[in-house]
Formats: C-alpha cells, structure tokens, sequence
C-alpha cells in the first residue's frame, strides 16, 4: 500500500475496567457537568440500558461512551469517525469520576 495513499476511517481508544461504573442518572448528569466544565463540547446524548454516550456530530466528529457490562466490567470508549487532517490546533482536559472510577480524557482538535 502507498503511504500517500492511506485513507483514516477512524481513531479510537477503549479501556476497560473492574469494576463497572456505577450508571445512574446521577452520574450521566456528572458526566455532562465535567465535559462542559472542561469545555467539551457534544451535540447529543445518548442513554441506551447501562451506557452514557455523549456525541459530537460537527466538523470534527467524536464519540465518548461509558459502558458497564453485566460481567461486572465497564469500559470507557472514545472514538473519532473520520478525523480530518493532521494540523494540531489545541487541547482540552479533564476528569471525570464516574461513582469512584475517576477517568482524565484529553481531547484535542486538528485541521
């Protein structure tokens, strides 16, 4: 394959974790509260059986989603459907305690 000719379909990284988050509508209001605090921006949410998804549909488009699987495991997903560029433009961080499971994201824009 040339290089040049690479196409990103998307980025992503996934933890997981023992044991699963605590999924409540206290901490789906704490997960919104900490990315706007932290200046994170989403355009929707979503809320399936044991799972927070916050999604951003703009010009660079992300998925942040918590998951707490009946095995007792939760996992934390962050995935970017067709990332644009590479040109670094900034970033933002924050934490987020999800019922004890204190989780640092770091989102970053590029161009």
């Amino acid at each position: 394959m040339k290089s040049q000719s690479r196409v990103i379909i998307h980025a992503g990284i996934n933890f997981l974790s023992v044991p699963a988050p605590l999924i409540s509508q206290q901490t789906i209001l704490g997960f919104q509260q900490a990315f706007i605090n932290h200046g994170l921006e989403y355009s929707r949410m979503e809320t399936p059986k044991n799972t927070i998804s916050l999604i951003r549909d703009t010009l660079y488009p992300l998925q942040v989603s918590v998951l707490s699987h009946e095995s007792q495991v939760g996992q934390l997903l962050i995935v970017t459907p067709q990332p644009k560029g590479s040109r670094h433009i900034g970033c933002k961080s924050g934490t987020i305690n999800l019922g004890g499971l204190y989780v640092r994201l770091r989102a970053c824009s590029t161009l």
